[in-house]
């Protein structure tokens, strides 16, 4: 049972990342031959909507398990980072270490958008992980892979700064719900978990303000 499950979650981790490996390759190469005739097929069918919904379909409408919640959002993070650093394999050698910017398609966001709701629920309801102990105590619902990630990827949307998402995220208050779902854990690690960096300092100002108000009290 538990080998089948490493299994599954191995087959999910490694089609994660050839997806991902597909998209910066098809983009790098994109960047460098500028004068190709025709955009990357492959590239042009992980970008499209369709696909994008697919992978969503997958992710949300099944058993949504932790694996295969966070192997889609990592396709997801691929397809909407818009800077990278040059790596080992690239069409230029010479550009290895070099700094590249990507322009993230409107198909993949419009992808996304009608799905936020299920991102959000994913925020109150991931999958069960089991109490662990930590220096201050048990723990009885840890932060988990799947809800750091959907942290990431609304860090992510955020810096495409793409109104209809923001009002969206907005409607569903989804900041307020990040804050609070993600402050025990930081406050039980004492760090922040790679969370976007303006959700800690929320946090950081919020508890100060909180500390200041008990204090006058």
């Amino acid at each position: 049972m538990a080998s089948g499950r490493r299994d599954k979650w191995a087959r999910q981790s490694n089609a994660a990342q050839t997806l991902c490996d597909i998209v910066r390759l098809g983009r790098d190469q994109g960047s460098q031959l500028q004068e190709a005739l025709e955009p990357d097929p492959l590239l042009t069918a992980l970008e499209s909507q369709d696909c994008v919904e697919q992978l969503l379909k997958n992710m949300f409408d099944g058993d949504r398990t932790e694996s295969c919640l966070v192997s889609g959002t990592q396709v997801l993070l691929t397809l909407l980072e818009t800077r990278r650093t040059g790596t080992e394999g690239l069409v230029d050698s010479f550009s290895q270490g070099l700094e590249r910017s990507y322009a993230v398609s409107s198909s993949v966001l419009r992808g996304i958008e009608p799905r936020l709701k299920d991102f959000h629920q994913l925020l109150l309801n991931p999958p069960k992980k089991k109490a662990i102990l930590t220096t201050i105590g048990v723990l009885e619902e840890p932060l988990g892979n799947a809800r750091l990630h959907g942290a990431r990827l609304m860090a992510a949307l955020l810096h495409t700064n793409t109104p209809s998402i923001n009002q969206e995220l907005c409607r569903l208050n989804t900041m307020d719900l990040l804050l609070v779902t993600l402050a025990v854990s930081v406050k039980a690690r004492g760090q922040c978990f790679s969370i976007p960096q303006s959700a800690c300092k929320m946090l950081q100002v919020s508890e100060e303000r909180s500390g200041r108000a008990g204090s006058a009290g």
